[in-house]
């Protein structure tokens, strides 16, 4: 483990076997790590910390085992909640989540694999891990102020409720660039075409609002598929649900 907070090194070093207290932007991870190469590094929400990521990532190679994987999460700036905020005129830091004071670079799918890819790491796998909007920090850009087809062509995003990407990639860099799709290609066919779904509901004597409202979406030319809404806790259970298929015209089949 590296950490340069010495108060949060304290804690975090007896989980390790071997800890350091470095400042990795300026330190020379190298230098730190003398003898020891691992099949797996972990950088948990550390890229969006530094000014210069690319000096990080050009270390690893140097610390990992032949066939060595590098994990690492990244928040999406690409979130629908930070769109939302934006269209009111909103870039608010905070102390934590996508916006967090601390993060000093932003990445989309499409640039993290243009930056991975730079440093020579071929990417294995990106899994997003969704957030409704409701579920973050940016709930009260409520987005029945906007107009429906903007909500609508927002909410159709394939990553517009992506809150956070999950990477396992390989340092590669023959494999990278060779006879491949670019980085911005690869991220354009991972997000496929799609479309939006929308689930309302609501209580006895009120009317539908996006206050109550969870959003989904699905492959545009795709067959058969499940689509699936991840309802919230709620202490009463709704008296009516609106539920719209899509947010363009289309031949939607409904099987079940």
């Amino acid at each position: 483990g590296v950490e340069k907070i010495p108060a949060f090194a304290i804690i975090a070093k007896p989980f390790y076997r071997r800890f350091y207290n470095a400042d990795i932007e300026t330190a020379k991870l190298t230098d730190i790590i003398v003898d020891d190469k691992y099949d797996y590094i972990v950088l948990a929400d550390v890229l969006e910390h530094l000014r210069n990521p690319g000096e990080i990532l050009n270390q690893i190679p140097q610390l990992m085992t032949q066939g060595g994987h590098l994990l690492l999460s990244v928040p999406n700036i690409g979130h629908a909640g930070v769109i939302a905020g934006l269209l009111s005129g909103q870039f608010n830091y905070r102390k934590n989540g996508l916006l967090d004071s601390t993060h000093v670079r932003f990445f989309t799918r499409a640039s993290l694999y243009e930056l991975l890819e730079s440093h020579g790491f071929e990417v294995l796998s990106i899994t997003p891990v969704q957030k409704d909007i409701l579920e973050t920090e940016f709930k009260e850009y409520f987005l029945d102020t906007y107009a429906p087809a903007l909500v609508r062509t927002l909410l159709a995003q394939a990553d517009a409720l992506t809150y956070q990407f999950i990477v396992d990639a390989v340092y590669n860099p023959d494999a990278v660039g060779v006879g491949k799709r670019s980085a911005s290609e690869i991220a354009i066919t991972d997000n496929q075409l799609s479309f939006g779904c929308q689930l309302f509901w609501n209580m006895p004597d009120e009317i539908y609002s996006s206050a109550q409202c969870i959003s989904a979406s699905g492959v545009i030319g795709k067959g058969r598929q499940s689509i699936c809404f991840n309802f919230p806790d709620i202490d009463i259970a709704p008296s009516k649900l609106r539920l719209d298929l899509s947010d363009r015209p289309g031949l939607i089949n409904i099987f079940s």
